[in-house]
């Protein structure tokens, strides 16, 4: 009857809403080395991998620093490299021993890289056996081209002076690599002996440079932290100090053309009823929007002190998260926000405007014991990723404690966490989590877990931090790379990865359902 047919529809239906409820993760991991796997190019073994990478990309690209043993008569001897897998493949970026891409000198070791979308691997490089005495240069390389961005005496773009330092690079889509340097043989002595630059190995630019004025000529820059970041449109943002004034701190966005003040101590807060004090002494984050998230300090003479998370462009700066703040499940209060453990806060941004930090609270029902969290914020929203006192997914043990987060486009964020109350003990009591919007949290990785025929014992993933988003483990597919040792002393770096229908399709395939059952029974 048309009744019965109405009613089954109707009740059929019920299956197709919510479609993110049929949508379940299926989650995998791949191993991309182990330790004893062969060199890509058959020439020795890999004997140690850095825990400071793995580096993740768009495209699945997994870069990490290798040791490599090699046997010789009577023995063996160690070589190193930088290398590029993705769980198929692998190739060799450059290793110990490769020549200067000009000829002079042997490359002979390399500082932390920096990774892109393309597969363009950016470092510093230590050489030797060089003509002019030069002990060091700044590379990009993608396994078959090795560039030179600049190398030690070479002039600074201004012909004030020569490089005599460099500093951890940061790396963008277009091959632009950003990093701070140190210089020599200089007009004004230590007044203008350091700078930011930014080169793609044709064309060197001066962001900034020690001994010249701030943007708004209150002050001449004194000092740089060495790690600036850099978006795909050639902006860099970095921390600087000045002289000559009393607001001595601030963040800074240039592209060598146009310089911009984001912030600065002694300059007023969004809403204009206060100051930036010298908590302003961030780590900044930038995207590909040009906006710049940065963890603040701030005064307001009703209130006194006060602090937050700040998102800015070049005209518009906007508090997005702020102390005294109530969290959003209304348990308790922001209080302070970024980690301080390195001396400065950190912040993670994403292409969205979404920046995920750590928090920590006020006024908690549980004391110390539910006190501090991760938290995700935009200009509209404040999201609580996980909290000190929460379940783990699996219900095995609860949160104490956080490293610092990173957060991808898609608004995923990944960080490690540290348990209590486990099973196991300290044999399971810490693991790298992934949180989503749709499904909560996800364990990524955990001690005590079974892998390889063996147990992890130990686990370690990269979020960027001062080195930027380029830095970092996880990319916007939602994929997670990480080092691994387990029980039988083998160690490896692994690469995790969620899939997850579409809804589009779940609704298809269920309206497709529900046609064929309304034809049936109309016959």
């Amino acid at each position: 009857s048309m009744t019965r047919t109405i009613y089954l529809l109707a009740t059929l239906a019920g299956l197709v809403l919510p479609v993110s409820a049929l949508a379940q993760p299926i989650t995998s991991t791949k191993v991309i080395v182990a330790e004893g796997d062969p060199a890509p190019d058959g020439d020795g073994i890999f004997s140690a991998l850095r825990p400071t990478t793995p580096l993740l990309n768009d495209a699945g690209q997994v870069a990490f620093y290798g040791a490599v043993r090699r046997d010789t008569v009577g023995g063996y001897d160690y070589n190193s490299g930088l290398f590029l897998g993705d769980g198929t493949s692998m190739t060799t970026i450059v290793r110990s021993g490769d020549s200067a891409p000009d000829g002079n000198g042997i490359i002979t070791g390399f500082g932390y890289p920096a990774l892109n979308d393309s597969g363009q691997v950016a470092f510093a490089g230590w050489l030797t056996d060089t003509t002019d005495g030069a002990i060091q240069g700044m590379y990009l390389a993608d396994g078959t081209t090795l560039t030179e961005i600049a190398r030690l005496g070479d002039h600074a773009p201004d012909g004030n002076g020569i490089f005599s330092r460099f500093h951890y690079p940061a790396l963008n889509d277009k091959g632009q690599v950003a990093y701070w340097a140190r210089v020599t043989g200089n007009i004004d002595g230590s007044n203008d002996n350091q700078g930011i630059f930014r080169g793609d190995g044709t064309t060197l630019t001066q962001i900034a440079r020690t001994g010249t004025s701030a943007p708004d000529d209150n002050g001449s820059f004194s000092n740089f932290y060495m790690y600036p970041v850099l978006n795909d449109r050639g902006q860099v943002a970095f921390y600087g100090t000045l002289t000559e004034t009393f607001a001595r701190e601030g963040i800074f966005l240039g592209d060598g053309t146009t310089l911009t003040q984001i912030a600065r101590e002694q300059g007023s807060t969004p809403d204009g009823n206060g100051f930036f004090t010298q908590a302003t002494r961030s780590l900044p984050a930038v995207n590909n929007g040009g906006q710049v998230a940065f963890v603040g300090g701030v005064f307001y003479p009703t209130v006194g002190s006060y602090g937050g998370i700040f998102l800015a462009d070049s005209t518009k700066l906007t508090l997005i998260a702020g102390s005294g703040e109530p969290a959003p499940d209304g348990n308790g209060t922001l209080s302070r926000l970024g980690d301080y453990s390195s001396g400065f806060p950190n912040v993670a941004l994403n292409d969205r405007g979404q920046a995920a930090f750590l928090g920590a609270l006020n006024g908690t029902t549980g004391g110390i014991s539910d006190n501090f969290g991760i938290f995700r914020s935009d200009s509209t929203s404040l999201i609580q990723v996980v909290r000190k006192g929460d379940s783990t997914p699996d219900d095995n043990g609860i949160f104490r404690d956080f490293a610092n987060p990173a957060v991808n486009d898609r608004g995923q964020v990944v960080f490690v966490g540290t348990l209590t109350g486990t099973v196991g003990g300290n044999s399971d009591d810490r693991g790298i989590f992934l949180y989503d919007d749709r499904f909560g949290l996800l364990t990524v990785a955990r001690e005590g877990d079974d892998f390889l025929g063996s147990t992890i014992t130990s686990l370690e993933f990269n979020y960027g931090g001062y080195l930027g988003d380029e830095w970092n483990g996880l990319n916007n597919r939602g994929q997670v790379a990480f080092q691994y040792q387990l029980a039988n002393s083998k160690r490896g770096i692994a690469l995790f990865s969620i899939q997850v229908p579409e809804p589009s399709s779940i609704a298809l395939v269920s309206l497709a359902g529900l046609f064929g059952a309304a034809v049936y029974l109309r016959r």
